[in-house]
């Protein structure tokens, strides 16, 4: 099935353009393909809510006779610059772990190895719905409450977190988002923040005003010059022969990759092991 819908092209390239310079941003709850009653596979004693009146969803535990709480379990790759988002309403703990190291949010105190940031300096409420960042960078982690700074602490330097684990989900708790977005480990920063910062917005502008300057074409076949790509139902792959993608600082680079879809969902990851420059 040759694909040349113009916006899922656009959207193709510029989720590839942040990919590769490693700010992709994952929404691991995924909640838009799961319905009301549903038990995600990633938890367990979870459950998908729904209100009747907004539509909105969210993952809250099982409500049992005994005191058993819900947990969710992610296989991550962070290190470096990254940040790690979450909506919830009552208080949950979570945990980065890397091996026997762990970054934990537990309610609204901040914790990392054996050390303590010191407490919450939000004064958010505890009664309302609450947006939580964690943003580390060089090696400091600053969590936020709904956009409000509430503390900080210094982490062991150049580890990897490959696990992110939410518990003490009761039938109360409700999870309304969960994202992570930075770097994979595989990617270098540039010398220059300010020009690369600079550099990608361009490239991402320029992609959305102008289409064709990307390879993007609305017609276009493997004669064009634009990109095209085939959907292969067997095995959930999208190739992508030729993609022009600016760089960060306007150059114009030509890939050949391939799209994973995730099962059951009309999500793709960008397969890192086959990203050949042309």
């Amino acid at each position: 099935m040759r694909i040349s819908n113009y916006w899922f092209l656009s959207l193709m390239a510029i989720v590839f353009l942040f990919a590769r310079n490693g700010i992709a941003e994952t929404d691991l709850l995924n909640l838009s393909a799961y319905e009301e009653g549903d038990s995600p596979p990633y938890g367990e004693n979870v459950v998908v809510a729904q209100s009747e009146k907004t539509g909105v969803k969210w993952i809250t535990g099982i409500k049992t006779d005994i005191n058993v709480s819900g947990q969710l379990k992610f296989s991550v790759n962070l290190s470096g610059n990254f940040e790690v988002f979450f909506e919830e309403d009552f208080w949950i703990e979570l945990l980065l772990i890397a091996d026997e190291y762990k970054i934990r949010i537990n309610g609204r105190d901040l914790y990392a190895g054996n050390e303590y940031a010191g407490g919450d300096q939000s004064n958010v409420s505890s009664f309302e719905k609450r947006a939580w960042r964690l943003s580390v960078k060089n090696n400091v982690a600053k969590l936020y409450a709904n956009d409000v700074f509430s503390q900080k602490i210094t982490l062991k330097p150049d580890l990897t977190y490959t696990q992110l684990i939410i518990r003490g989900i009761g039938d109360f708790e409700k999870i309304y988002a969960l994202k992570n977005s930075g770097s994979s480990g595989s990617t270098q920063p540039s010398n220059n923040s300010s020009d690369f910062e600079s550099g990608l917005q361009a490239g991402i502008q320029q992609c959305l005003s102008n289409p064709a300057s990307c390879g993007i074409a609305l017609n276009c076949d493997s004669n064009s010059g634009g990109a095209y790509a085939s959907y292969n139902p067997a095995n959930g792959e999208v190739y992508i022969p030729f993609i022009n993608v600016p760089g960060p600082f306007g150059d114009p680079q030509v890939y050949e990759i391939y799209l994973i879809q995730q099962p059951s969902t009309f999500t793709f990851d960008l397969d890192w092991n086959r990203i050949n420059l042309r």
